[in-house]
């Protein structure tokens, strides 16, 4: 990340900020919509025009240089997330409880998985299956299946 950003932006001050060091009142998802990368959605997901719920958002990049004023680049996939089943999979989710913790969002991720498969934008980019199942549930043997798996396809 270092190389990219001292390319992208040559002879500026920059720091980054990893999402697992943020602290609780730096919310990622916030800077992610403020920079105009993706709407931040009522259930808090970010929503990217092309990818929707399908992204990760790894790390706050802030340079100190001049640059073009962020605008929403997700203006289409706000009015598109006012569909129905959107909502009702939300709505369904919150009702069975809001996680409070990885073992209480590991036992009812699929509920929570609803909500962004009901998410009318980017649906060709979803994760499949294995790449769901260690992201909500941090299961060993899923990220170890991962890891067979594309061990096996690069060998072919």
């Amino acid at each position: 990340m270092t190389a990219a950003i001292a390319a992208a932006a040559p002879g500026t001050t920059w720091v980054a900020r990893y999402a697992h060091t943020l602290p609780p009142t730096v919310a990622i998802q916030r800077a992610a919509a403020i920079a105009g990368l993706a709407h931040l959605s009522p259930s808090h997901l970010c929503v990217h025009p092309t990818y929707g719920p399908w992204i990760g958002l790894r790390a706050v990049v802030v340079v100190d240089a001049d640059g073009a004023r962020a605008r929403s680049a997700a203006g289409a996939a706000a009015v598109r997330l006012r569909a129905r089943g959107w909502r009702d999979a939300f709505a369904a989710a919150v009702a069975a409880g809001v996680p409070a913790g990885t073992a209480e969002l590991a036992a009812g991720w699929r509920r929570w998985l609803a909500v962004r498969d009901a998410c009318p934008v980017g649906r060709r980019h979803r994760y499949d299956e294995v790449q769901l199942r260690y992201h909500y549930t941090k299961d060993p043997a899923a990220l170890a299946e991962a890891i067979a798996a594309a061990t096996a396809a690069a060998d072919r």
